[in-house]
C-alpha cells in the first residue's frame, strides 16, 4: 500500500488553473469544503468551467466576484445551481444521466481536474466514493488530476473488481468528520412526495440505480494509494 500524504485544501487545489474544465462530485458527496477553497482562489483564476450534476450544500457560484473566474456547465440543475445556470455565468446541457460518462470517455468534455469526496483509506488502503458514484467513476478514470476530500463521515460498502485512474491524486484530509449532505423530505411540496410514492410502487426488482442505469449495475468506488479503483456488482 502507498502512503497517503494529506495536505490543506488550498495546496490540494493548485492543479486548478485558468481555462481548465473541472468536474465536481455531486449529490450527497458534493465536496463543499473544496468548493469553498476554490471560490477563495477566484482572483487568481479566469474561465474555469465547472461540470456537475445535482449539487447539494452552500455552493453558490452566482456571485458577481466569481463571474470572470468560473463558468458553471450543469448537466443536472439543482436548487444550489439554478440561479447561476440561468445567468450569463452558466448553462445547462440536457442529457440522460446514463449517457454523461460518454462525454468524458469520448473527450467531448475532457476533464483537467476532478474534485471528489471519499472515505478514509481502510486497512488495505482502499477508499470509497461513498453515496455518489454515478458519473464520478468516469470522471476519476479520465481526469488528469484528482483532488480528493477525505471525509471520515463518508462510508460505503467495499466489493471486488477495479479500474485505475489516469490522473494524479491530491489528498485533502478533513477532521472532524463532515456529515454527508441530505435532502429533507419534509421540505418537498405535496406534489413531489406524491410522485415519489408512485415511483416507489412502480419500481420492481432489487434496490439499484434503476432510473439512470439500464444495465442495473451498482458501482462502489475505491482507491489504493494514489490509484483510484472502482468495484462493480451486478444486481
Amino acid at each position: 500500500m502507498s502512503t497517503v500524504h494529506y495536505t490543506d485544501a488550498a495546496t490540494a487545489l493548485q492543479p486548478v488553473q485558468s481555462g481548465q474544465r473541472v468536474f465536481i462530485h455531486g449529490s450527497a458527496a458534493t465536496p463543499v469544503h473544496l468548493l469553498e477553497a476554490l471560490q477563495a482562489r477566484h482572483a487568481a483564476l479566469k474561465g474555469v468551467e465547472l461540470v456537475s450534476i445535482t449539487s447539494l450544500g452552500e455552493v453558490n457560484f452566482d456571485r458577481p466576484e466569481l463571474r470572470s473566474a468560473f463558468y458553471f456547465n450543469s448537466l443536472f440543475v439543482s436548487a444550489a445551481t439554478r440561479s447561476v445556470v440561468n445567468s450569463e455565468a452558466g448553462d445547462y446541457v440536457p442529457i440522460f444521466l446514463s449517457e454523461i460518462p460518454q462525454l468524458f470517455y469520448r473527450n467531448i468534455l475532457p476533464l483537467d481536474v476532478a474534485l471528489i469526496q471519499v472515505s478514509p483509506p481502510d486497512a488495505h488502503g482502499y477508499v470509497s466514493l461513498g453515496t455518489s458514484v454515478d458519473i464520478a467513476r468516469a470522471a476519476v478514470e479520465t481526469a488528469r488530476y484528482i483532488v480528493a476530500q477525505v471525509n471520515p463521515g463518508c462510508h460505503a460498502p467495499m466489493e471486488t473488481g477495479s479500474f485505475t485512474s489516469a490522473g494524479y491524486t491530491h489528498w485533502y484530509g478533513m477532521k472532524p468528520p463532515y456529515p454527508l449532505l441530505i435532502i429533507h423530505p419534509a421540505h418537498h411540496p405535496p406534489w413531489k412526495r406524491s410522485a415519489g410514492m408512485w415511483l416507489r410502487w412502480w419500481k420492481t426488482g432489487p434496490p439499484c440505480n434503476w432510473a439512470s442505469a439500464p444495465s442495473r449495475t451498482r458501482y462502489c468506488a475505491t482507491s489504493r494509494g494514489t490509484k483510484i479503483l472502482v468495484c462493480i456488482r451486478k444486481c
